[in-house]
């Protein structure tokens, strides 16, 4: 949970997104909520990512990495530990 906390904050601070902290920090807590949290996790700072950038490729790359941290965290190092 702390490390999906931290990798949220350098990907939205790289891209200067507003509140940034806030979303790392509420990705870390909502890590221990099983299946549904990091799905949350991801979608919250979407909106804020989406008005900054509307559908331009930094959007999709925040998209998709946040996405992709979550699955690689979740199904694959977590389980092996």
């Amino acid at each position: 949970a702390i490390a999906s906390g931290f990798i949220f904050l350098v990907i939205l601070g790289s891209f200067n997104v507003n509140m940034y902290f806030v979303f790392a920090l509420a990705a870390m807590v909502l890590n221990f909520i099983p299946t549904i949290g990091p799905i949350i996790a991801v979608t919250i700072p979407m909106p804020i990512v989406f008005y900054a950038y509307d559908l331009h490729w930094q959007f999709f790359f925040i998209l998709i990495s946040l996405s992709t941290l979550q699955f690689i965290i979740g199904n694959i190092i977590e389980p092996r530990v």
